[in-house]
């Protein structure tokens, strides 16, 4: 499948193409409340396609304690802090003070949680920023405990 979410406070959007069976599936709307866009495509491919519609189960190979940490930088007029942790299902993050969610590995060193693509950014073979792209803005946030 091929997909992209999107949006602006009070309003967003999924458009998701299941390039085999020639499917398009487009949620919009105006509330911030679960469930999201995402998941309200999923369930419509879901009902059309049935266990088709499911993205493929990938696990990530490499090392996630070098992806553990805490992360820094301006977002919104503030300092936004995301702290990227494990647990024994794998990869969680949690910004500012809220509870872990967990992450979904999607490809190379990019994860998934709630509406929200987690990138880590490797300079000279070590972990250095994390991109956090929400459907609000992206942030580039430094790490802040090596």
């Amino acid at each position: 499948m091929i997909g992209h979410g999107g949006g602006i406070p009070g309003f967003q959007s999924q458009v998701t193409y299941y390039p085999e069976h020639d499917l398009s599936v487009i949620v919009l709307i105006n509330t911030i409340g679960p469930p999201g866009p995402g998941a309200i495509a999923g369930a419509i491919a879901d009902l059309i396609l049935g266990d088709q519609a499911e993205p493929p189960n990938r696990t990530y190979s490499g090392d996630a304690e070098a992806l553990a940490g805490t992360y820094r930088g301006p977002g919104r007029g503030r300092e936004s802090v995301v702290t990227i942790g494990i647990d024994e299902n794998g990869l969680t993050a949690a910004a500012g003070n809220s509870e872990p969610s967990p992450l979904t590995y999607l490809e190379g060193l990019t994860f998934g949680g709630n509406s929200t693509r987690f990138t880590f950014v490797m300079v000279e073979g070590e972990v250095d920023r994390l991109l956090v792209d929400q459907i609000s803005g992206l942030l580039v946030l430094k790490r802040d405990d090596r």
